[in-house]
């Protein structure tokens, strides 16, 4: 049973932050993205757009993926390198616990080791995320 629950730890911390992150990201560059009142995402062009302005959804979602990778990737990698290693009697071979797990990428392999597979995760979660978010803005501007 222990051998089940080796890194779900990692997975849940990496759900709880992907979460977190997504919806506050999103929101923020999405206002940011109308403060900043350039071209389209200028409050008077998506005012006549009736909130149908898919372009700075489409932005603002982008921005959010970026975000998302780069808060869950380390988690990722923790998780996966937690459920990969060997077992002797009962215990993991390389690392104790998480926060070992994250100690020993960071010293051995720098920070850049826990942002192995970025891209690769990026192309998973990014339309996701796009999609997640301007699917969500369509509908709700055709509900209000």
């Amino acid at each position: 049973v222990r051998g089940i629950m080796r890194g779900a730890d990692a997975a849940a911390l990496r759900v709880g932050v992907g979460s977190s992150v997504q919806l506050s990201t999103y929101d923020t560059a999405k206002g940011f993205l109308l403060r900043s009142g350039w071209g389209a995402f200028h409050p008077e062009a998506v005012r006549r757009s009736r909130g149908r302005a898919f372009f700075l959804h489409l932005c603002a979602s982008f921005c959010s993926g970026i975000a998302v990778v780069s808060a869950m990737n380390p988690f990722d990698v923790v998780s996966t390198r937690m459920y990969n290693q060997p077992v002797k009697d009962g215990k993991g071979v390389y690392y104790r616990s998480l926060l070992d797990c994250f100690l020993k990428t960071s010293r051995a392999e720098g920070l850049s080791g826990l942002y192995k597979g970025f891209w690769a995760h990026y192309l998973r979660v990014g339309p996701h995320t796009v999609l997640t978010f301007v699917f969500f803005e369509q509908i709700r501007a055709l509900l209000l």
